[in-house]
């Protein structure tokens, strides 16, 4: 169990690390050339990582084959936490309320996303 957990793991995390070099390259070089106006730039950055972060929780859970919701939740602690320590360094404002509304629908998101990658395991 343990070995299959770290791989699991492991395959999340590099599904992560993979995806957002490219998503923040593309949503980039969108911005770079002015392809979209800049007001929808912020919400096509946070769909694109909602949709990462969905599609490693599925990964993870799937590839673990039980408690879904709990992959889904722990990927939502690390999302929270990484959000959180970029708000707090002073690069953006203190968390308000829209910290905290994107925080519960990343956590709905990643959840979903494990529950769903357990049953696509069976």
């Amino acid at each position: 169990m343990t070995e299959k957990l770290g791989k699991a793991i492991l395959s999340g995390f590099s599904f992560v690390g993979i995806s957002v070099p490219i998503a923040s390259l593309i949503i980039t070089t969108i911005a770079y050339f002015d392809l979209i106006p800049q007001a929808v730039l912020s919400g096509l950055l946070f769909g694109s990582f909602i949709v990462i972060f969905f599609m490693a929780s599925l990964r993870t859970a799937q590839k673990i084959g039980q408690k879904g919701w709990a992959v889904g939740a722990a990927i939502a602690a690390a999302m929270t936490v990484l959000s959180l320590m970029y708000t707090l360094i002073g690069i953006e404002q203190t968390p308000g309320l829209q910290f905290l509304v994107r925080t519960a629908i990343s956590t709905v998101t990643c959840i979903t996303g494990g529950m769903i990658g357990v049953n696509l395991s069976k």
